[in-house]
């Protein structure tokens, strides 16, 4: 089983507009999260919250797999590039970073948000089109820590399948996620 993590680039959001203190706790407890429920994590291997997480995530589940999604199209060359040594496997996407937000999110039914950018916005709200028109079931989970408030309502009411949490360990014993 997989699941898509989004976070913000730039990390340290989640410490000023969220409720983390302690970064690297947080990322440990993500990493065993992930790494204990399942093979394979899908990321855009960027210097950002999802590839710390990945990183820690391969310490803990060196079996487990990072994929890494990418553009095929940029106009300033792969900026990715210095990142791929920390996924097993890079796969690229036609179109540009535009059509990469709305790829990656079709790729499993598990979307984990930790953390709110104009990327994540991006990638949470083509999750609409694919549920609505692909009719993928597609479940979005969102880390209430990492955000300073939820979704607009406007935004929100479009999304199926939403779940907000505040424990790693609440989506397990809620068998929210089906694992």
């Amino acid at each position: 089983m997989n699941c898509v993590i989004l976070g913000p680039t730039k990390y340290e959001k989640i410490q000023k507009f969220g409720k983390i203190k302690d970064l690297q706790k947080y990322i440990n407890k993500a990493a065993t999260f992930f790494a204990k429920n399942f093979d394979e994590i899908l990321i855009v291997p960027d210097m950002g919250l999802s590839l710390l997480i990945a990183q820690e995530y391969k310490r803990l589940n060196s079996k487990g797999k990072v994929i890494g999604y990418i553009p095929d199209k940029t106009s300033n060359g792969n900026v990715l590039s210095k990142y791929y040594k920390f996924c097993d496997e890079v796969k690229g996407i036609d179109g540009g970073w535009h059509n990469l937000n709305t790829e990656l999110t079709r790729n499993s039914n598990n979307i984990f948000c930790l953390g709110f950018s104009a990327g994540v916005f991006i990638e949470i709200c083509s999750i609409k089109y694919n549920q609505e028109y692909l009719k993928l079931q597609t479940k979005i989970f969102i880390d209430k820590r990492c955000i300073s408030g939820l979704l607009p309502e406007e935004v929100a009411i479009d999304l199926k399948n939403l779940i907000y949490f505040n424990n790693f360990n609440f989506l397990v014993k809620s068998k929210v996620i089906s694992i």
